[in-house]
């Protein structure tokens, strides 16, 4: 779970979410599907808990799995925006309700960053840069995944460069107009 004490707010890995069974552990008044969610096929499930006005909502969504931790969501002028498996969903705070859902890779969307005025999406197979609106401004795909065998500096930005290492060691660097350098 992560707690944001400023925006009075909850966030959980729903993974034994069922949708319509009273055996949850917490019950949502609103589901959201990523885009081109297969239902019978959910990898992800991220709740989300208002707790002043006590609205919540269930975010679902396909591809590979994602988690929780401090790079997957980014609070910025009453927006969450957080990764949810191959999609990022961007939430109003105040009520929960959906700005937009888009497709941020084709497999699963890691972590994200504010760069600019822009959301840079670490994916699987790509990096992307996204607007406030859910328009997606640039990608760039490499050889290989943008993961490392041990998990270690395959995306860093550093001095508005974008820093990467494919599964077999490639580097590169873009800009931040996603431009190889």
């Amino acid at each position: 779970m992560i707690e944001l004490d400023e925006e009075s707010m909850r966030i959980y890995n729903e993974s034994q979410y069922t949708h319509n069974s009273t055996d949850n552990n917490r019950m949502y008044n609103k589901h959201y599907y990523g885009v081109n969610c297969n239902k019978q096929n959910v990898s992800t499930q991220i709740g989300i808990r208002y707790t002043v006005t006590d609205a919540n909502v269930i975010l679902l969504a396909s591809g590979g799995v994602s988690g929780l931790h401090d790079t997957c969501y980014i609070v910025d002028q009453g927006t969450l925006l957080i990764c949810v498996g191959d999609c990022i969903f961007s939430i109003n705070i105040m009520d929960l309700s959906l700005n937009w859902v888009i497709q941020g890779d084709d497999i699963t969307c890691f972590q994200m960053f504010k760069a600019n005025d822009m959301y840079v999406i670490h994916g699987e197979l790509g990096i992307s840069a996204v607007t406030s609106d859910g328009e997606i401004r640039w990608c760039f795909r490499g050889r290989n995944i943008f993961v490392t065998p041990d998990g270690k500096d395959d995306f860093r930005i550093i001095d508005d460069k974008i820093h990467l290492t494919d599964w077999e060691g490639n580097k590169y660097i873009l800009d931040l107009e996603g431009n190889l350098l």
